[in-house]
């Protein structure tokens, strides 16, 4: 896991298996003009409510028996 001023690794546990940011696209778009607002981090941290964090959801472990509303039984994986 990635440390970071607003979150800290010892969050990764046997659910959250790896944290980090990748922002080196954005911070090259910000410089020369481009505009970054005041609540961005680079951070593993999602700040917005969704986004960051969605590689690391799909990406969790394995989950037996699973359903969605009672269709599409069976074994759920991240990707």
């Amino acid at each position: 896991c990635e440390s970071a001023p607003d979150f800290d690794p010892s969050l990764c546990n046997k659910k959250l298996i790896g944290a980090r940011s990748f922002s080196k696209g954005y911070l090259m778009g910000s410089t020369g003009g481009g505009r970054r607002k005041a609540t961005d981090t680079i951070s593993p941290r999602d700040r917005d409510g969704h986004g960051t964090h969605t590689a690391t959801t799909a990406a969790g472990s394995v989950v037996a028996n699973a359903t969605l509303l009672g269709y599409a039984t069976g074994t759920a994986r991240g990707m």
